[in-house]
């Protein structure tokens, strides 16, 4: 486990210093950290069988909160990024 965290970490790390030469941090920064809670929630979702039990409302609400964090992040979007 603990290797498995290791090469993680360094991969995680390689990226966003990649990503950081080529983008700008006000946007690159917030868009790693979506991509990683975004991957951690629907992951974990599958592994542990969470997504089995969701209500209607509940399955509304998660599909909401996705949808204004990734509204949060157009925002924060430079222009030249943004679909026209």
């Amino acid at each position: 486990m603990l290797g498995w965290w290791a090469v993680s970490g360094y991969v995680w790390l390689n990226r966003m210093g990649k990503a950081l030469k080529r983008f700008d941090p006000m946007f690159i920064i917030p868009l790693l950290q979506v991509d990683f809670i975004l991957l951690a929630i629907v992951s974990g979702g599958i592994y542990f069988q969470e997504f089995d039990g969701f209500r209607f409302q509940e399955a509304a609400g998660f599909v909401s909160g996705v949808l204004f964090v990734c509204g949060g992040l157009y925002c924060l979007a430079p222009k030249q990024v943004r679909p026209s």
